[in-house]
């Protein structure tokens, strides 16, 4: 490896400044193609992941039966005035407390349970909002998917099953 160094230091000068010129040449063409094998690497990988995912969603597909309903059964949708989300103690108590979302809709009030969540933070008692809720993850409470703030109520409201 020595032997190498000794045999450059004894080239003469523009020997010397020619093999310099010659190695930041190939660093500067490589740092000006870098963009070019990012973006060939990004579409190569794009590529592969675009085949894995498709080659997942036809297995899936495969197994589906024709027509049947994609939402599921434990998916549901409230709509009302918003009242309250508070940690509430149950009628009977010997349960712990749990935390309650309390709905208006018309003469009836809605008060279900739900899991701990943040999503009513920004919600003001007395505003009109949709409540998605998905049942059966929790034993016997509903855990609460998206909040929506909604200006004018559509005609219909309360618990509505989706399909």
């Amino acid at each position: 490896m020595g032997n190498i160094w000794h045999q450059f230091i004894a080239l003469p000068p523009v020997a010397k400044i020619g093999s310099l010129l010659g190695v930041v040449a190939l660093a500067g063409w490589g740092w000006l193609k870098r963009k070019t094998i990012g973006a060939m690497a990004a579409v190569v990988s794009d590529a592969a992941g675009e085949r894995f995912w498709s080659f997942v969603r036809r297995k899936l597909d495969a197994g589906a039966k024709p027509g049947t309903f994609t939402s599921a059964p434990n998916d549901r949708i409230y709509r009302g005035i918003f009242q309250a989300y508070a940690l509430q103690q149950p009628e009977n108590r010997l349960y712990p407390p749990q935390r309650f979302l309390t709905m208006v809709d018309g003469d009836t009030t809605l008060k279900i349970p739900v899991s701990r969540t943040g999503l009513f933070e920004h919600v003001q008692p007395g505003q009109f909002v949709e409540v998605d809720t998905k049942t059966g993850i929790f034993s016997d409470q509903e855990v609460v998917q998206r909040v929506r703030v909604v200006d004018k109520p559509k005609p219909r409201s309360g618990f509505i099953r989706p399909g």
